[in-house]
């Protein structure tokens, strides 16, 4: 371990005690056998003595949290305000890089700037020529990560609550302009009350500014990473894909990718779809596999909007604090050897001045009286008895006034609180000189704790509507304060309707989901909303948001709550079978080979209405026969058009090329568009998609369109070798106004 004077007091942990339970080391520990914390090594303990000095007077170090690549983390105390704080060092290997330092100053300033119940605090940030630090929010609980190792799979209703409290703090950094893109189980904390918080903004990218990334470099952890932070283009959306591939394992009890090497996990990211979450878990509802899989979509436009539209959809709903799942949490929260074996917040200690009397100087030898007065005698007892008590009396005033409680003076306290707003309390005691006396530990209490409850780092919480009156105790003396707690009653600065736009069917309905916010962008929950439709006779709306469509035309639906509206599109069009889909749509066989084909009917929406059995024809039966089951046999060389027929509508034709024998194979091409357009390959509509898998003709130039209104259209050619399989990717760009 690397040497070092002493600074003028002693060390929290050193060589020989353990920084956590000050329990003898021997050589070559690496755990201590008490509590079984890490022993520091050589670079922690001449951070640690960095520290020290720069926190002196202000922050007892106890011991080591935990450990990453952008920093350590200590426990300390605050002496001032007597709790426990965290505190993150930049390690001294990264302390001579300019962008490290400056990545480390901006994870802090990223943290600082969002105030959310979900996300760790950061109070402050310092340093000097030898330590850069900053100070944050200390949560006692476990980390996801362990949780999961020890638990394994966790009941959905245990797994809704941490998507939710996760969902709700990304949401609001997502309004803020802040992308995480590192989220994982590891940076998902649960504290003791069971509410699940996100930290580590590590790799935080804010929207607005340049970041220190190199553009196109990859960031994040790749169980995790969606395909487009592959190549460095992370969005909110991306955080959207994390959560659920934490979600998942939260059920599955595995990822939902599990290459062995970084190459694979790319790969799988990429391309392949994961194992279906009803598969290893039973007892998921529909609508929570369903949502999951839209969230763990590769095209980012595939997944929803936003996560606000995500946990509608999955119809989550707050939690209150004796909620089973959030008691099951704080269970999994408080087990575990990472809780317990934290130190206790210490008694500051503050020096005890002895007052002792001196004894009086012996008395003159008087000559021996003859006659003694007892009188006299008497008289000189009781001065020295009394003169005695008083100076006894006197030293124990004295002593009462330097070092006793006179008083516990509550400050910061608030008078009203909205159902689950977090504020400070401070409690201080006080000597009747009115001097602060750190070392009496306060200890708070809740006449309510289902109304509001004072955790023990001086942070009261907002749980229930009602009343309730909080007591600081400590050396014999207590004070109260009372709290009331009110439905918020922030006006709603701005709304919005997910989806914006809407196509429906006659005879069907869909589901517009309102969220308001206030104006610091923070979520309005239980506002009434009032619902109308500008066309009645084209679209209903319910009471509730839920559209259904009447008969073909287009309805402007608006929501409404204090003052403030929003508005979706619905557009209705008529019912029936509109079009068919056949797939594959060109196809190349050889003579006496046979293949299947299907038709897929669609409304005038687009909504798939299933697999149909139409009446099938074939352009050249004596080139390619098609049964009446789709089957299609090549009999001669050359090439075909079969047509579906159902319902009144017509497919278009699907090309059979029917060739000898050795004929090249064919190839496929794999089609994403963003966000959507009409495609075309050589003249054939394909329909309205963002994704086409068709199998095409090799060696030939083909032709494939896109378009889509208020885009730019797309026009380009391409040639595929013989069994090539090509992912084309297309990006539409709006048209200038």
């Amino acid at each position: 371990m690397a040497a070092y004077e002493p600074v003028g007091h002693p060390l929290t942990a050193s060589v020989g005690s353990c920084p956590a339970c000050g329990g003898d080391l021997l050589a070559g520990d690496r755990f201590c056998g008490g509590c079984g914390a890490p022993v520091p090594q050589p670079e922690d303990t001449e951070l640690l003595v960095h520290l020290q000095r720069a926190t002196l007077a202000e922050h007892e170090i106890q011991g080591i949290l935990g450990r990453g690549g952008m920093g350590l983390v200590y426990l300390a105390h605050d002496v001032a305000l007597n709790r426990k704080v965290a505190i993150k060092v930049l390690p001294l290997a990264l302390l001579q890089g300019d962008a490290a330092v400056e990545r480390f100053r901006r994870e802090a300033r990223i943290a600082a700037s969002l105030r959310h119940r979900h996300i760790t605090s950061v109070f402050g940030l310092k340093e000097t020529s030898q330590v850069v630090f900053f100070i944050m929010e200390y949560v006692e609980g476990r980390t996801l990560d362990a949780i999961l190792r020890d638990e394994g799979p966790l009941a959905i209703d245990v797994v809704e609550a941490i998507l939710l409290d996760a969902a709700s703090a990304l949401s609001y950094a997502h309004r803020h302009d802040v992308v995480h893109r590192d989220l994982k189980p590891a940076n998902i904390i649960v504290d003791v009350e069971g509410m699940a918080m996100i930290t580590d903004f590590g790799v935080a990218k804010v929207s607005t500014a340049q970041g220190l990334t190199s553009a196109g470099s990859t960031v994040g952890s790749p169980k995790y990473m969606s395909p487009e932070q592959w190549s460095g283009k992370a969005t909110s959306l991306s955080d959207q894909y994390a959560l659920g591939c934490v979600a998942y394992e939260l059920l599955a009890g595995r990822p939902p990718f599990q290459g062995e090497s970084i190459a694979a996990l790319m790969k799988q990211q990429l391309f392949d779809a994961p194992r279906p979450l009803g598969e290893l878990r039973a007892d998921c509802p529909p609508a929570l596999v369903e949502g999951l899989g839209r969230m763990l979509e590769k095209d980012p436009a595939d997944r929803w909007p936003s996560l606000e539209a995500a946990i509608a959809a999955l119809g989550l709903r707050p939690l209150s604090a004796d909620a089973p799942a959030r008691l099951q949490l704080a269970r999994f929260a408080k087990r575990g050897h990472d809780v317990r074996a934290l130190p206790r917040t210490p008694q500051s200690p503050i020096p005890v001045n002895k007052v002792l009397a001196r004894p009086a100087p012996p008395p003159e030898r008087a000559p021996p009286l003859r006659r003694p007065i007892p009188w006299a005698a008497a008289a000189v007892v009781v001065v020295v008895v009394g003169g005695g008590a008083y100076a006894v009396h006197a030293l124990r005033r004295a002593a009462e006034t330097r070092d006793g409680i006179a008083i516990i003076e509550i400050t910061d306290a608030p008078t009203t609180l909205a159902p689950g707003e977090r504020a400070p309390i401070v409690a201080r005691a006080k000597n009747a000189r009115g001097e602060l006396v750190a070392s009496v530990p306060i200890v708070w209490s809740s006449t309510d704790p289902a109304v509001a409850f004072p955790s023990a780092d001086s942070v009261v919480t907002a749980i229930g509507v009602g009343s309730a009156t909080l007591t600081a105790s400590g050396g014999g003396r207590s004070a109260s304060v009372r709290v009331l707690v009110a439905p918020a009653s922030a006006s709603v600065a701005a709304l919005r309707i997910v989806p914006a736009a809407v196509r429906l069917a006659a005879g069907d309905s869909a589901r517009l989901t309102a969220t308001a916010e206030d104006r610091s962008g923070q979520l309005i929950t239980g506002r009434p909303l009032e619902w109308t439709s500008s066309a009645p006779g084209v679209v209903l709306v319910s009471a509730t948001g839920q559209a259904s469509a009447v008969a073909p035309g287009t309805a402007i639906v608006t929501a409404s709550a204090d003052g403030k509206t929003a508005q979706a599109t619905v557009t209705v069009v008529p019912a029936g079978i509109a079009s068919l889909d056949v797939r594959p749509a060109r196809s190349t066989i050889r003579v006496s080979q046979s293949e299947r084909l299907s038709a897929f009917a669609r409304d005038a929406s687009g909504k798939s209405l299933g697999a149909r059995t139409p009446e099938w024809i074939s352009s050249n039966p004596g080139v390619a026969a098609v049964s009446s089951t789709g089957i299609v046999t090549g009999l001669a060389a050359g090439s075909a058009r079969i047509t579906a027929l159902t319902g009144g509508a017509t497919s278009a034709p699907v090309t059979v090329t029917v060739t000898g024998v050795g004929a090249p194979a064919p190839a496929v091409l794999q089609l994403l568009v963003t966000p959507w357009a009409f495609v075309s390959i050589d003249g054939v509509p394909h329909g309205q998609l963002t994704r086409l898998v068709d199998t095409l003709r090799a060696g030939v130039g083909h032709r494939v369109h896109f378009e889509h209104s208020g885009f730019a259209a797309v026009d380009t050619a391409v040639t595929l070798e013989p069994g090539e399989a090509r992912l084309l990717r297309i990006q539409l760009t709006p048209r200038n106004p």
